[in-house]
Order: structure tokens, then C-alpha cells, then sequence
């Protein structure tokens, strides 16, 4: 957004409040507060409302391009741009939820899904197994989509300078940045860490992200407070700087089973040519190249995982060193923000030619 302001277009941003919506203002962005958009809630009558609300400040404000993303706003915003003639995108951020659990829910999602994307421009996705799936389920025609590169990493700002590969000998330190929330790995982690622990191995585990979060699969302070009296890891709380983190440990860990788009701390992390371990899973793969910038282990695998972990206990510093240039190095021939840019501004010009 910055980027495009900086060329000339004017933003808008329409979404709940929140602590960042203040920053969003003083960079210059006019700021709507969406005040019917409840991700959680399944009340049809909601649904309709947020409908309504997303339809009168399109109608107000008459942009020319409308992006939309996650999915109730790919859902309703596509339809409340598609009935005022505005040209809008839907940017498919993960399957999440909707995909990876079978209920009534998930089936009228998809539905709806299908319905209303095709009055979209485009429909995005963020790797190509989302993508294949929305193909293969006849929710989108192949011809009506495009695979975005992921949300791009500021390989500038994610980048050690300094050389903080640990000595032999040292304890290997280890981290987890993600919601807390079952379905990014964080028990198998601790699994992991506790087999680990009981090998005799010198390490240091820890979790990084938010807690309490809405969601069926979150992970209760209880239980973090009985992980961390037991020792197997400790809980950093939450930050606004993740580079700081990142750039004391030698090894960011997801081990995600959920369906991912492209996960942003694995982009991090590699930038800052820390070793990366995660799953061979939708979004997660496509960022590490295995035993080269990192490892992939399997889904809901704590062993698995803890083979991987002792293989990065078990490098040399030298061998850590060169898998971290090469997976920033990766990072920049096919991650980088810049990239993600260029796809944004030529796909405008392409709707709105100047």
C-alpha cells in the first residue's frame, strides 16, 4: 500500500479496529472501521449484515480496484463490488478452517465460495496446492486464477548483519512464531523438545506468538503454564519485533498442519539465513528447499520433527552458515517484497490503465 501511495494512488483500508489502525492513519491511509466483520460467528443474519456495511462504503467511496482478503470479505466484498460494476480481487490467504475440517459449515463456505468468486476479476492464491483445489472442486475456473508468490518478505529489513551462527558446543536454540493454537505444531513441538531433552541434548526451545485467540484449536494458558513449569520450552509472550528474536536463535521451527498460504515467519527466517524446519504441507514447503536451506519433517509427527531438530543440533557451524545463505538467498530470487510489488502495480494498470 505504501508502495502504490507513493505512485500516486489513494488507499483506502476498511476492517476492524485495532492497535494498528492508528499507524495506518499517520502513514497517510484513510481508515474504515468495519464494525459487522466477526470472522467466528456462523449467524446468517451477521453475514448479511457485514454484506450491507461492505456494499455502502463501496458505494460511497467508489474505488476503482477493490482487493479483497480472507474469507468473508473475498465472499461478500467480490458481491458487493460485483453489483456496483467495481473491479475487485479476492486474495486467497489459506484454506484454513473452511478446508480442513468436514461439517455444515465448511460446506456452506465452499458454497458460497462458489457462487460468488466467480464475479470476481481474479482469485489469488498464495501457493499452488490452494489453487489446485479450488480447480479441482469446480469452485473457480482455472482460467480465473493466478498464483501470487506469496504476501513477499522485506528481505532488507529481515537481514543479520552481523555473523550469529553459535559455536560448537553452544546450545542450539530453537523457535516457534505463530499463533498458539494446536494446528501450527505446537504440541509436536514440545513433543519433539521433550524427546530431545531426555537424549541429553543442549538446546533451547522456544514459543513465540499470540494466545487467547478465538478459535476452536487455541492453546490454554494452563496448559503453556504446565509446559513451561515442566522446562521443555519457554513462552516469550508477544512482540512487534520479530527480527530481534529471530536474529538470537539458529533455528525457526513451524511444524504446521494447518492449511497455510505462505507463512510469513518461515519467509522471515530464512531471510535472516536462519536454518528453517516445517512440514511438508500446503504453503509450507514452498519455502524451504530440504537439506539444502532446511529440513521438512511430517505432519503431526513429534519424532519425525525431533530427528530434524537434532540433525540442525548436530551441524556444523560452517554447514549452518551456508544452509542460511542459501535460504536467504532463495528468499530473495523468489520472495522478496519487491516482486510481490510489481505483480500488484502491472495487474492494476492492467483493469485501470492510465
Amino acid at each position: 500500500m505504501k508502495d502504490l501511495q507513493e505512485r500516486g494512488y489513494n488507499i483506502i483500508v476498511a476492517a476492524p479496529p485495532d492497535e494498528y489502525s492508528d499507524r495506518l492513519v499517520a502513514m497517510g491511509f484513510r481508515f474504515i472501521p468495519l464494525k459487522k466483520l466477526n470472522s467466528k460467528s456462523y449467524n446468517p443474519l451477521n453475514d448479511y449484515f457485514l454484506y450491507r456495511e461492505l456494499y455502502g462504503i463501496l458505494k460511497e467511496h467508489r474505488p476503482s480496484i477493490v482487493f479483497n482478503y480472507t474469507i468473508k470479505p473475498n465472499i461478500y466484498g467480490v458481491y458487493a463490488a460485483s453489483r456496483l460494476k467495481i473491479p475487485a480481487f479476492a486474495v486467497v490467504t489459506g484454506l484454513g478452517y473452511v478446508f480442513t475440517h468436514k461439517n455444515l459449515i465448511s460446506v456452506a463456505a465452499q458454497q458460497l465460495y462458489k457462487r460468488i468468486l466467480n464475479k470476481a476479476n481474479e482469485i489469488w492464491f498464495l501457493n499452488a496446492d490452494d489453487q489446485r483445489t479450488f480447480i479441482e472442486t469446480k469452485i473457480v475456473p482455472e482460467e480465473q486464477t493466478f498464483l501470487l508468490p506469496g504476501e513477499g518478505i522485506d528481505t532488507a529489513q529481515f537481514n543479520n548483519t552481523t555473523d550469529t551462527v553459535r559455536a560448537a558446543g553452544q546450545p542450539t536454540r530453537f523457535i516457534l512464531v505463530a499463533r498458539m493454537i494446536y494446528d501450527k505444531g505446537v504440541k509436536e513441538f514440545v513433543e519433539a523438545s521433550r524427546i530431545l531433552k531426555n537424549k541429553g541434548h543442549k538446546f533451547e526451545s522456544a514459543l513465540l506468538g499470540f494466545m487467547d485467540v478465538v478459535n476452536p484449536k487455541a492453546i490454554s494458558r494452563q496448559q503453556m503454564n504446565e509446559w513451561t513449569e515442566e522446562g521443555v520450552v519457554s513462552y516469550l509472550g508477544v512482540t512487534d519485533n520479530v527480527s530481534r528474536f529471530i536474529e538470537e536463535t539458529d533455528c525457526v521451527v513451524l511444524p504446521s498442519y494447518y492449511s497455510e498460504g505462505i507463512p510469513r515467519t518461515l519467509m522471515e527466517g530464512a531471510s535472516m539465513k536462519k536454518v528453517v524446519i516445517t512440514t511438508n504441507n500446503v504453503g509450507c514447503k514452498e519455502v524451504v528447499d530440504d537439506g539444502i536451506t532446511g529440513f521438512l519433517c511430517n505432519k503431526k509427527d513429534a519424532a519425525d520433527l525431533a530427528e530434524k531438530m537434532e540433525r540442525v543440533i548436530n551441524l556444523a557451524p560452517h554447514e549452518r552458515r551456508e544452509m542460511g545463505e542459501k535460504g536467504r538467498e532463495k528468499m530473495i530470487n523468489s520472495f522478496d517484497e519487491k516482486i510481490i510489488k510489481a505483480i500488484y502495480l502491472k495487474k492494476i494498470q492492467a483493469v485501470q490503465p492510465s
